[in-house]
């Protein structure tokens, strides 16, 4: 499958994706320096500057469109103003990609502090461009990193298409979903009886009540999504020791799912990180581009 990246970074997440198989056709980052790293390690791949910028349109059409845009006022490290922010309302862009490039699937990851602060207002918006979306929580502990760094993936589809792994109880009729959309155009079970003006009706209808189950399914739905503003995910927005944070028991069960673990109810030390030792080129650059990345694993 062919893949267009938004919001690329220095190819942290690409370079997942590309071990799982995917085939880059284009990225999309605004920061100089890691455009020239994706140029090196993509020499012949189209790289398109700023998001606001990009007519999607006129860009090559793509199986997925995948990335994680900004997270700095959603996270709980940062202003906490959501998706609204000045940083973080670039939601809208990435919208704006999907209904222009139509995509089957599109990857959308970000701080799990989404949950509390815009994960309904990105499935309203998926619901609206007539896309169906799955999501769970991540930490880069669950995949043997030495720190929990959790993160939101969601994995969007036209509703066109079904997917075989449902994370959380639908309560929705599948035949709903299968409607026809402004959209997509498509023809489920439940319209093929229809007369013309009753499917009219149904494309006029169905963003407006796709919204509506959207906005109910993620404030009754198993995953929860209102959390408060003093937590993150359990997690004291104060910075208390990490012993304070892990209880004994996690620590020791994370022990047995990581080479890593940790010791005496701690953490062990992350490794040295050699690559961005001080007095090498760009090391704000490189610990930026780190920082802001995605676990490839």
């Amino acid at each position: 499958m062919k893949v267009g990246s938004l919001f690329s970074g220095a190819g942290c997440g690409d370079l997942g994706l590309e071990w799982a198989g995917f085939e880059h056709a284009w990225f999309c980052e605004a920061d100089p320096y890691a455009r020239k790293v994706l140029a090196k390690n993509w020499p012949d791949i189209t790289i398109y500057e700023d998001i606001r910028d990009v007519d999607f349109t006129k860009a090559e059409p793509v199986d997925l469109l995948a990335g994680g845009f900004p997270c700095q006022d959603i996270s709980c490290a940062g202003p906490g103003t959501g998706i609204k922010g000045e940083r973080s309302g670039l939601w809208s862009e990435f919208a704006r990609a999907i209904d222009e490039v139509r995509p089957r699937y599109a990857l959308i990851e970000n701080s799990a502090s989404l949950t509390g602060r815009g994960l309904d207002v990105v499935l309203s918006d998926l619901a609206a461009l007539g896309y169906d979306a799955e999501w769970h929580c991540i930490p880069a502990s669950a995949l043997g990193a030495p720190h929990k760094r959790d993160r939101i993936w969601i994995v969007a589809y036209t509703q066109r298409l079904s997917c075989g792994c449902k994370i959380y109880s639908r309560e929705v009729d599948r035949t709903e979903a299968n409607r026809p959309t402004s959209r997509t155009g498509g023809s489920g079970e439940g319209s093929r009886e229809r007369t013309v003006a009753d499917s009219n009706s149904s494309r006029e209808q169905q963003p407006q009540r796709n919204q509506q189950e959207v906005r109910r399914r993620a404030g009754n739905g198993s995953q929860k999504t209102n959390v408060p503003d003093s937590q993150c995910f359990g997690q004291p927005r104060s910075r208390k020791p990490f012993d304070a944070v892990y209880s004994e028991e996690a620590c020791k069960r994370q022990a047995t799912e990581s080479e890593y673990g940790c010791l005496g109810g701690k953490w062990k030390p992350e490794p040295g990180l050699g690559r961005v030792a001080n007095g090498t080129p760009h090391r704000v650059d490189r610990l930026r581009c780190i920082g802001n990345g995605q676990v490839p694993h």
